[in-house]
C-alpha cells in the first residue's frame, strides 16, 4: 500500500470510530505547543548529559534529566541542507531533490513548494515561526520560508560562514522581505529574542516554533558575556551561549 493511501485509510478509520462513539479518549483542553531547537554542528559529546567534561551545560543537562534522551536518534543526513529538508518534511531528503551537498550562495536549488512541511501540516490549528538558519533555498520560489507554511520568519538564508550574509524577515500574506545587517557576535541572541517575542505574542493559542541556531558551527565568534566561559575555546563558548538560551527558553515556557 502506498504511504498516501495508508494515511488516507487510517484517517477514515479514525473518523468512523469517532462518529460511532468507539473513540472515547478524553479531549485535551488545548493542543500542545511545539518548540524545535536545532543546533548547527553541536556534537553528542559536547553536552554534559552525554558525558561532556569541557563545557558546562547545566540547562541542557536539566532538560535531559527532566525529559527523554534519544541516544540512538539518527538525523536524515550529516550536512545542513538535506538534514533540514528531512526534518521539515519527514521524508528522505533525496525525495525532495535535496539529498546531496549543501546549497551554496549561487545555487538555485530549494525545497519544492509541493512538499508538505510541519507548519503546513499544522496550519489549520497552529501559528508557526522559524527563527534562525534556513538553508533550504534562497533564490526563486523556495524563498522565503513563509512560502512553506511558516507565518513568520526571521533569520539567515544559509550558514553564517557564507558571504554575503544578512538577516531577513518576512510574514505570511506579504511579498515583502526585509533585510538588515547581520552581527555575528549577537546573532544567536537576535534569533532567540524574536522567538521569545513570538511565543509571548501567541501564548493563548497552539504554536510551532523552530529555533534554528547557526552555532556552534564555525567561525565561533561569541558575544562578550560568553568569551572564555569554557575549556573548549571559542567553540565551547558558543555551546555555553546555547545552554544559556535553553535556560531562558525553559523559564519562558514553564
Amino acid at each position: 500500500m502506498q504511504r498516501r493511501d495508508f494515511l488516507q485509510t487510517t484517517a477514515l478509520g479514525l473518523a468512523w470510530f469517532a462518529l460511532t462513539g468507539l473513540a472515547k479518549a478524553p479531549a485535551l483542553p488545548r493542543k500542545p505547543n511545539f518548540v524545535i531547537v536545532l543546533c548547527d554542528d553541536l556534537g553528542y559529546g559536547d553536552v554534559g548529559a552525554f558525558g561532556g567534561k569541557l563545557i558546562k551545560t547545566p540547562n541542557l543537562d536539566r532538560m535531559a534529566a527532566e525529559g527523554v534522551c534519544l541516544t540512538d536518534y539518527y538525523a536524515p543526513a550529516n550536512i545542513c541542507t538535506p538534514s533540514r529538508a528531512g526534518l521539515l518534511t519527514g521524508r528522505y531528503p533525496i525525495r525532495t531533490g535535496l539529498g546531496y551537498e549543501v546549497i551554496q550562495q549561487a545555487d538555485d536549488r530549494g525545497l519544492p513548494l509541493t512538499e508538505v512541511t510541519l507548519p503546513k501540516a499544522l496550519k489549520a490549528d497552529y501559528v508557526s515561526g522559524l527563527f534562525g538558519k534556513w538553508h533550504l533555498g534562497h533564490i526563486g520560489p523556495s524563498w522565503p520560508p513563509t512560502k512553506h507554511g511558516f507565518d513568520t520568519y526571521f533569520g539567515i538564508p544559509y550558514s553564517h560562514d557564507m558571504k554575503q550574509l544578512a538577516l531577513y524577515e518576512s510574514h505570511a500574506g506579504s511579498d515583502e522581505v526585509i533585510s538588515m545587517p547581520a552581527d555575528l557576535p549577537t546573532l544567536q541572541q537576535q534569533f532567540y529574542a524574536k522567538a521569545e517575542a513570538f511565543i509571548e505574542a501567541h501564548h493563548d493559542r497552539p504554536f510551532l516554533v523552530e529555533l534554528a541556531l547557526s552555532t556552534p558551527h564555525l567561525p565561533a565568534i561569541p558575544g562578550a558575556p560568553f568569551k572564555g566561559k569554557s575549556a573548549a575555546g571559542g567553540f565551547g563558548d558558543m555551546v555555553v551561549e546555547i545552554d544559556s538560551l535553553m535556560g531562558r527558553l525553559m523559564a519562558n515556557c514553564a
